[in-house]
């Protein structure tokens, strides 16, 4: 399914949010638990349903990468859990590096100058 279609339901949502549109957000989100379901194993989806718990907004976005390298091919067979293990060190790891700030301490030095002129 399309961002944009999802986008478009989420907006709609928010805008009062008719039945129609709930019915066809829970229809996506089937479909959606179906593509998992068919990419992983039972062990990788109690794993991943562990993460969704703690961690719902980390658990989507893993689950849209998976779905994503389901759709372009790299997926060819059920990902194992040690397998989920290892997408999710390097999703770790690129969010990490996201996430990585740099901060500036500046010592303020002191002025003599600002003493003689009565600031």
């Amino acid at each position: 399914m399309a961002d944009s279609e999802i986008e478009q339901l989420m907006r709609a949502t928010r805008q009062g949010g008719s039945s129609e549109v709930s019915e066809k957000e829970r229809e996506m989100e089937q479909i959606r638990q179906e593509n998992l379901d068919r990419v992983l194993d039972k062990d990788a989806r109690q794993r991943l349903g562990t993460i969704k718990m703690v961690k719902p907004e980390k658990a989507r976005k893993v689950e849209d990468a998976i779905l994503r390298m389901a759709q372009v091919g790299q997926i060819r067979s059920k990902i194992t859990e040690e397998q989920l293990k290892g997408i999710l060190d390097q999703f770790n790891e690129t969010q990490a590096k996201q996430d990585m700030k740099i901060v500036y301490n500046r010592k303020g030095f002191e002025d003599s100058d600002d003493e003689e002129y009565d600031l």
